[in-house]
């Protein structure tokens, strides 16, 4: 097994990642890519160089596949404000107790989901970015990467810590998904929607982590266990 960064691509790795649903990977070898493969039509992010436009797609290249990663999402409700003022709120995907404890501004500290970058399962501790290439600053970590919902009102959110994380980081341009049935079969999958830093997220900085929000969706939709695959340049 072996993960997938932004500077070393090997098909096993494309496979522990993308064939299978979970927290593990399936095999040790070679993965075999086009000739209508299932897994990556449905699952991949990105095709032919950019977001997957199609989930029939089938053009690939090793370049797709950079930086890539499956969250098996969590789940926790919470509220907010007090007496008949009271909003109920969700919050989905995958963080440490510290990255969703900044995700939900304190008021849930608890670790949800598990990402899985096709080596090790992460659910308490948080993803070093060293791992996913050197362009990432030093000393940084992925803590959270999600969604935040009010009733259909949804903030997606990436969460980073560390010394190296500040709220004018620019080693990073893009965050590009794709979703996918739950544990036992694929349920049609999706197109890829990339959100770009400059673009599509705000900064700031919160519990010791820099929160990045966006109005967009960052995984899926509402489907509580539908796992995500994400692809981090």
């Amino acid at each position: 097994m072996s993960k997938l960064s932004n500077t070393n691509i090997t098909w096993d790795g494309i496979g522990d990642v993308f064939e299978n649903h979970g927290t593990s990977g399936t095999r040790s070898g070679a993965y075999i890519v086009g000739g209508g493969n299932g897994e990556l039509q449905d699952r991949s992010p990105r095709s032919g160089g950019s977001a997957k436009s199609s989930v029939s797609a089938n053009t690939f290249s090793a370049d797709d596949f950079k930086g890539a990663f499956r969250v098996v999402p969590g789940h926790q409700t919470y509220q907010t404000g007090s007496s008949k003022g009271q909003v109920n709120n969700a919050i989905f995907g995958w963080g440490t107790a510290g990255g969703v404890q900044a995700a939900t501004s304190g008021s849930v500290t608890t670790a949800q989901g598990t990402l899985f970058d096709g080596t090790d399962a992460y659910t308490t501790s948080a993803k070093p970015l060293s791992e996913l290439g050197s362009q990432f600053n030093s000393n940084k970590w992925l803590s959270f990467i999600g969604y935040h919902a009010v009733g259909f009102t949804f903030t997606g959110i990436m969460v980073f810590e560390g010394a190296g994380a500040g709220t004018g980081d620019t080693d990073w341009t893009s965050i590009t998904y794709a979703i996918d049935g739950t544990s036992g079969g694929a349920d049609g999958g999706s197109v890829g929607t990339q959100l770009t830093r400059s673009g599509n997220f705000t900064m700031s900085s919160g519990y010791s982590r820099v929160i990045c929000s966006s109005s967009a969706l960052l995984g899926s939709s509402a489907l509580l266990g539908y796992n995500s695959w994400y692809c981090l340049r």
